[in-house]
């Protein structure tokens, strides 16, 4: 509202929140879209508004950590995803893509939907995650925080990593590496993410024209939480 009273900016770069869920604030990007003023989103984006982002491939990063399981011989393996974050959908659809394409079973009960709430109380869904982690040998993760908080709850369900589950994780932060095992990760490009979406916004405010979607693709950084079963 601050925004669009003052007429002062030129350009906006929106991280967006709870973007898989319905969003009450549309009306106030659909007015910045009219007045002309270039909106990029990072990391996530709301489909309804045809906007531009910047991210990684979040699809290319579960299908990734997926595949990286399934070549250490996983064939069973799990899945933990952000029910209201639009990256957590898009991991997912890589996930079970990767689950399709190597002829493996895509067992719904395997998975679990966290939301931001679940993550800060974790603890709390501890019989869910043992249920849906039973007769797996692998995870994926949705990102380290989820994986961290993992790592405190699994020893309480007799569970080790990776000698009885092996986990794959997405972002490659410090907390991959806090915990007694180190986790195999999926950078997420932070430096380089924040640098090109400033750059496409620059270039969407001198050529209204100019395409400012870009995703980066993805790598392996492999540490210790993944057992070779062949």
């Amino acid at each position: 509202e601050e925004i669009l009273e003052k007429e002062e900016v030129t350009g906006l770069i929106v991280q967006a929140t709870k973007s898989a869920l319905p969003n009450p604030n549309l009306s106030y990007y659909r007015e910045l879209q009219k007045r002309k003023i270039p909106l990029l989103f990072i990391n996530s984006f709301y489909p309804a508004l045809g906007a531009p982002h910047v991210s990684m491939n979040d699809k290319q990063a579960g299908r990734l950590a997926t595949d990286y399981l399934i070549n250490k011989g996983h064939t069973k393996i799990a899945g933990i995803f952000k029910l209201d974050d639009g990256q957590g959908h898009l991991r997912y659809g890589g996930y079970m893509e990767a689950l399709k394409e190597a002829g493996l079973v895509c067992d719904e009960s395997r998975i679990l939907w966290v939301d931001t709430e679940d993550v800060k109380n974790f603890m709390m869904l501890q019989e869910k995650i043992k249920d849906r982690l039973e007769g797996c040998t692998g995870l994926v993760s949705y990102n380290d925080e989820v994986t961290f908080a993992l790592t405190k709850l699994l020893p309480r369900l007799g569970i080790r990593i990776p000698e009885d589950l092996s986990v794959a994780s997405i972002d490659d932060s410090e907390l991959a590496v806090l915990g007694n095992v180190k986790i195999t990760s999926i950078p997420y490009p932070m430096e380089m993410l924040g640098e090109k979406a400033a750059r496409n916004l620059l270039e969407m405010i001198k050529n209204p024209k100019f395409d400012g979607n870009y995703e980066f693709d993805v790598d392996v950084t492999q540490r210790d939480s993944v057992r070779n079963l062949k």
